[in-house]
């Protein structure tokens, strides 16, 4: 019997970021937000695959690195690559994330994938938000949010007539 593509996604992305999910807890729960553990979730599957060690070189020459793909010329800390380092970083990002956009998943994945949380509100605008990050990125949180389970996710994000689900 065929399982839905749903719990097939579910499946791999458990696979991929299980191992950190006692980690992800503990992060969320220091910055209260544990509400939000499928969406830090969402973005590792998205970011590394769970995968630790991982690091992505930018056309700009910085680096993004570790689990959560932290962007080297704002987070220095030299030790970015260890888990729970690069994670607690990750979590309080998205924390100031999620106190900007009020919890707009949309937004709040797309100045995640932008490295907005320290710069300018986004606010529904195209303007300054890669095609990549509206077509791509956020879709895709969206899509792995849903397999792991969140409830009233939107169907269409805030940019036109853009899909997002």
């Amino acid at each position: 019997e065929a399982r839905p593509a749903n719990e097939k996604l579910a499946a791999a992305i458990e696979r991929k970021t299980g191992r950190w999910l006692p980690l992800i807890k503990e992060k969320c729960e220091k910055y209260g937000m544990s509400q939000y553990i499928p969406l830090v979730q969402a973005i590792m599957f998205q970011e590394s695959g769970g995968n630790p060690d991982a690091r992505g070189r930018n056309r700009n020459g910085s680096v993004d690195q570790g689990l959560m793909q932290l962007n080297n010329r704002f987070f220095k800390d030299p030790n970015i690559m260890d888990p729970a380092v690069n994670l607690d970083y990750a979590v309080k990002n998205i924390k100031a994330l999620i106190n900007r956009y009020g919890g707009n998943i949309v937004d709040i994945a797309s100045g995640y994938n932008c490295g907005h949380a320290e710069g300018e509100v986004i606010g529904q605008k195209t303007l300054g938000i890669p095609a990549s990050t509206k077509n791509h990125y956020v879709p895709g949180i969206i899509k792995y949010m849903s397999a792991l389970g969140w409830q009233n996710l939107p169907e269409r994000g805030n940019y036109g007539d853009t899909m997002y689900a």
